[in-house]
């Protein structure tokens, strides 16, 4: 009787044992590299598809090339992150701060970035097609080359940007939106109506390939100029 409890202890635990080794085995590649990045703060190359990292700490985190279509975000610190060619094809990183981050050639096709610092960024090459931009501050970011083609850009903040050679067609919103002192070179900006666009200071002398082509389109557009560049390359001076 008592060789058949301890045999019978045994196998409870080898049952557990294997339960343990089971559950590690069930753990998903996703499931392995949050926790690879969580325990490094690097996740170079890797699968993030759908990740939950709301509210994670990932500041300076080396995550170039990775994979994180429909992953949440939402309120992480990536401060000084490398996202270099990284998916975020309709993440959500509503709250996030990307400030300093670097987002060459990232794909950021209909994420959502209602509120997220990314000041001072760098998104260059980056395609930010059907993005929310809602309330984003993007102040001092280097955009040269980004398409943001159907983006919705209402109350973001893009004072001192480089927009050169953007591509700018079809934006949803200019409602609010800050360009103070910002460059459009060579930008495509297919747009008549930029109502509520304030553009204080603002260079749109090199704006190429556009529906607003004069002077007097620009000034008909609504938005608001005082101290900007005309395409003549006047200022124009009037509130």
């Amino acid at each position: 009787m008592k060789n058949n409890r301890i045999n019978l202890r045994l196998l409870c635990a080898l049952s557990s044992i294997l339960l343990v080794s089971n559950g590690l085995q069930a753990m998903t590649e996703v499931e392995k590299n949050v926790k690879k990045l969580l325990e490094t703060g690097s996740c170079e190359n890797c699968n993030l598809e759908g990740a939950n990292l709301n509210n994670t700490n990932l500041e300076g985190a080396n995550l170039a090339n990775a994979n994180l279509e429909e992953a949440t975000l939402v309120n992480a610190n990536l401060t000084g992150a490398k996202l270099k060619r990284v998916n975020l094809v309709n993440t959500n990183l509503t709250g996030a701060k990307l400030n300093k981050t670097n987002l060459v050639n990232a794909n950021l096709i209909n994420a959502n970035l209602t509120g997220t610092n990314l000041t001072g960024a760098n998104l260059v090459n980056a395609n930010l097609t059907g993005a929310n931009l809602t309330g984003a501050n993007l102040k001092g970011a280097e955009l040269t080359n980004a398409d943001f083609d159907g983006a919705d850009f209402d109350g973001a903040n893009f004072t001192e940007t480089n927009l050169a050679s953007t591509y700018l067609r079809n934006v949803k919103n200019f409602t609010g939106a800050n360009f103070r002192n910002a460059f459009f070179d060579h930008a495509i900006l297919e747009e008549k109506n930029l109502k509520g666009a304030r553009m204080r200071g603002a260079s749109l002398e090199e704006v190429k390939k556009c529906v607003i082509m004069t002077d007097e389109e620009i000034i008909s557009s609504g938005a608001k100029l005082k101290n900007a560049t005309l395409p003549s390359g006047k200022k124009y001076l009037l509130p």
